[in-house]
């Protein structure tokens, strides 16, 4: 399959700096409820479900919980902050963890995630989260095609 030329590409959506700081603080707050740190390492590529495993793992042992360096990318979205993605897996992989023992965990983590974000987010700027939520969305979609190509 050839690439598109690449004037004919769409370019991914963009969260202004006001919006990647609310982002950042979501996970930052959450991190410090969950009494959790967690670190960027360079590591082979680890599928979000299995990330989910490893914060509950993380946070049992009390251990650092690491999100590899392609999860900030995993979600498509430009940022004002260069590592803001990384804030974003985090979140994701919280609502995995939550969903964990859901019939369908994929769609139970989006829904919480956009629960959590929507409580986290100001009613003011609802732009920013409606591109989250939907950057979310369609990794959900993604991962769920990889997992299960029958989709």
């Amino acid at each position: 399959m050839r690439e598109r030329p690449r004037f004919l590409r769409r370019a991914d959506p963009r969260l202004t700096a006001e919006e990647t700081l609310r982002l950042v603080s979501a996970a930052a707050d959450l991190a410090i409820c969950l009494d959790i740190s967690w670190r960027v390492d360079d590591r082979s590529p680890t599928p979000a479900p299995r990330l989910a495993a490893e914060m509950r793992s993380a946070r049992a042992l009390d251990h650092q919980f690491v999100v590899p360096r392609e999860a900030g990318r995993w979600f498509k979205i430009r940022y004002s902050g260069v590592d803001a993605g990384y804030s974003l897996a985090f979140l994701y992989s919280w609502a995995l963890d939550t969903c964990a023992d859901a019939q369908t965990p994929e769609l139970c983590a989006t829904e919480t995630l956009h629960w959590y974000l929507d409580k986290s987010w100001p009613q003011s700027d609802r732009e920013g989260l409606k591109v989250v939520e939907q950057a979310v969305e369609a990794f959900g979609r993604r991962s769920n095609a990889a997992v299960d190509p029958a989709r």
